[in-house]
């Protein structure tokens, strides 16, 4: 989007701009999840596995008060995809408008239900409610109103495929205000302090990037007076009904574990949980950066090629998503374990069963990504709406029961979302996209998923023999055999994807042809 000549911000072409968006994201997520690491295992350390319990607690509860986003955002990003490249700048500025009207509404309901919900925490506690727990919550809610209200300026620059500067400036960010908050834990051990230093590097970086995106997109107005085409508001209403009801099954599926655990176990299991989540959960936000650049183009290619070319880019984009997922897969296998016990001690660890379910949960849900994508780039979320319902219901219910009636803890939540995801997710999305989107059969799409599922629980069941077979004492000399054994267990699988799926090798003669 050409606004200024010369200003290093839009003088930026969409292909580097992708290219830029990956390589910060894979620079910047690697080093905050190192960061991450410390500052849990400082909280941990300080304030005790209670409160990481808590912490977890609260991030769950707040994702099912993000119901009250409905969807807004993803649609309105969607919406915008052909304006900013056609640069419709009053039409880019009307959507903004309409969008930051409606966040701050969300953000004041999220807060007002937010504070109310404060007064009934203990219900979602077995056990004794930790000193301060209400009052932590309502911060913890502040902080996400404060996001919603400020979260305009990154949402243009993601669908201008300025993702890299979010990433930036959150890196940023988040190196010296989690270097405050370990400050904090260490000096103080405190944990309101501690989501104070939270709420205000959530304002600072909104600030800045509302400043920087105000500067750089000059059209960009307190007021309109274009007025949203009727053809558009209609598709964007249509959208963000279809996303609400999608949303709520991402809301059960992933909202559900923490609240469910605690309410039946204790925040103690919460808090073992919600280690090994945060180690998933950065992985997933390497690969989400990723896929925002991802869906921008996916959005542009939609406008402007044919069937066939989206359809050859589609499954090239598959093949490659499959085996990074399936390499992240393997590594997970070979050192989940022992990075939990370097990070935090041996007592942390889950047992063998729990530890596979844990990396399938992973895989179910990764192997989604580029169908969501498309999904989100050719905005095809009305179909969601039944199948997300039915999701929910699914996980839900089959989780209450295996924890609830079967005692079967950690597990029978993750078995709960493993089945969802197979059962209803993998069908249901990979029909919208083929279907709606690509006007392609599912036939090809579905074997291709076979193929690479079989793959991976082979991969997951021989690297966990080969793991439990190595039995070395001496941590260094143990992890340089399991690289060993990693790097030589990927170059067979990069073999048999070479050889099991063609699109594969389409993709890597496009990537040595650049």
């Amino acid at each position: 989007m050409m606004v200024n000549k010369g200003d290093w911000l839009n003088s930026t072409s969409r292909t580097k701009a992708v290219k830029i968006n990956v390589m910060v994201a894979t620079l910047s997520q690697p080093m905050m999840l190192v960061l991450s690491f410390i500052t849990r295992a400082i909280f941990i350390k300080t304030l005790g596995n209670t409160y990481n319990g808590l912490n977890g607690l609260y991030t769950n509860l707040l994702s099912v008060l993000s119901f009250a986003e409905l969807g807004i955002g993803g649609a309105v990003a969607a919406a915008m995809y052909l304006p900013v490249a056609n640069q419709q700048y009053d039409l880019i500025n009307a959507l903004l408008i309409f969008f930051k009207k409606v966040y701050r509404l969300i953000g004041l309901v999220v807060l007002t239900i937010g504070v109310g919900l404060s007064f009934f925490l203990g219900f979602f506690i077995k056990g004794e409610l930790p000193e301060y727990a209400q009052l932590g919550f309502v911060l913890f809610v502040f902080n996400a109103a404060l996001s919603y209200w400020m979260v305009t300026s990154q949402t243009l620059l993601a669908a201008d495929q300025k993702n890299f500067i979010n990433a930036g400036l959150k890196f940023t960010c988040a190196v010296l205000f989690q270097g405050l908050q370990i400050l904090v834990l260490l000096e103080w051990h405190n944990f309101l302090l501690y989501l104070i230093v939270q709420i205000i590097n959530t304002f600072s970086l909104n600030l800045i990037i509302t400043v920087l995106v105000r500067k750089h997109y000059p059209f960009i107005k307190s007021s309109s007076s274009q007025l949203i085409p009727k053809k558009i508001l209609a598709t964007l209403k249509h959208n963000i009904f279809g996303m609400m009801s999608a949303k709520f099954g991402g809301i059960i599926l992933s909202g559900s574990d923490n609240i469910i655990l605690s309410a039946f176990i204790g925040l103690t299991i919460v808090g073992q949980y919600s280690n090994y989540m945060i180690i998933i959960t950065g992985i997933v936000s390497l690969m989400n950066v990723i896929q925002a650049g991802l869906t921008a183009s996916v959005g542009h290619l939609s406008a402007k090629n044919s069937k066939k070319k989206q359809i050859d880019t589609f499954f090239q984009l598959f093949a490659g998503s499959s085996l990074l997922t399936v390499a992240l897969v393997l590594g997970m296998s070979l050192f989940f374990d022992s990075l939990i016990s370097f990070w935090l001690g041996s007592s942390y660890i889950f047992n063998q069963n729990t530890t596979i379910l844990l990396i399938m949960m992973f895989y179910t849900n990764q192997i989604r990504q580029i169908s969501i994508s498309y999904i989100t780039a050719y905005s095809l979320f009305w179909p969601l709406r039944y199948k997300s319902l039915i999701e929910a219901g699914v996980n839900l219910l089959l989780s209450l029961i295996l924890v609830g009636k079967y005692q079967m803890g950690v597990n029978g939540v993750l078995i709960g979302t493993i089945v969802a995801n197979v059962g209803i997710n993998f069908i249901w999305e990979g029909y919208i996209v083929q279907s709606l989107a690509l006007k392609n059969r599912m036939k090809h799409y579905l074997w291709q998923l076979i193929k690479v599922t079989v793959l991976t629980i082979v991969v997951v069941i021989m690297s966990t023999i080969i793991k439990h077979e190595i039995s070395i004492n001496q941590v260094l000399i143990k992890w340089l055999v399991l690289f060993g054994v990693y790097v030589m267990m990927m170059l067979t699988i990069v073999l048999l994807f070479l050889w099991l799926i063609p699109e594969s090798r389409q993709l890597f003669k496009r990537i040595l042809r650049k």
